[in-house]
């Protein structure tokens, strides 16, 4: 008889939270990782070096490649790219409004040795892409463009128009929605540090906006 009364509290209590996560709370949480996707990656090196033959062998896409660069701390250059999932937690719509770069700091680049330049590679075909946005961390006020791919005439990615000029709505709830965004940022001849800061809006069924 405790047994199933004990039972029918911790029903209740996991009810009670779940129920909680649902209404109060955070109204998203955030996923981040590595893009699927295969696209050039240039690194620098802090040692100055022209042995070319000091790479490892397997190809720039394999773990032993990305291994090395890690152990010998090479650092991305120009620009690097992190894809993060959004899942709306709420009952009702999400509504991401905007993307902000936040506590932006920048000061000369201390790699001045040799810069790595893999050859272009296509996406993996896999997938449907997920929303590209990308920051100029060189701009006064870094602003989400949208990021429409590489272009090879001008040896530069093309950003055109703001990223969120339309207003994104995810369903959430039990059965919720996802959005993968691709941010890119891009920092030329700079170090930087910063985070992102996503604006969100939450509907309720048949309630006002919070």
């Amino acid at each position: 008889m405790k047994q199933a009364e004990a039972r029918e509290k911790n029903k209740d209590k996991q009810n009670d939270a779940k129920e909680e996560r649902l209404t109060i709370g955070p109204a998203i949480d955030i996923q981040a990782g590595e893009p699927k996707l295969y696209f050039s990656r240039r690194y620098a090196l802090a040692q100055r070096t022209t042995n070319a033959e000091s790479l490892p062998d397997g190809g720039f896409l394999s773990h032993t490649y990305w291994a090395w660069f890690a152990k010998q701390k090479g650092l991305r250059v120009n620009e690097a790219t992190v894809r993060v999932t959004i899942f709306p937690i709420h009952r009702g719509t999400v509504v991401i409004q905007n993307m902000r770069i936040t506590n932006l700091s920048c000061k000369p680049t201390r790699y001045t040795g040799t810069a790595v330049i893999p050859p272009a590679f296509g996406d993996s075909g896999g997938e449907a892409l997920p929303t590209a946005v990308a920051f100029d961390l060189t701009e006064p006020s870094p602003r989400p463009w949208k990021n429409q791919g590489w272009d090879p005439d001008e040896d530069a990615y093309k950003l055109s128009g703001n990223a969120f000029a339309k207003a994104i709505y995810l369903d959430g709830g039990e059965d919720f929605d996802a959005r993968a965004f691709d941010l890119s940022f891009f920092t030329k001849n700079k170090d930087c540090e910063f985070g992102v800061e996503v604006n969100v809006t939450t509907r309720p069924p048949g309630g006002a906006s919070q």
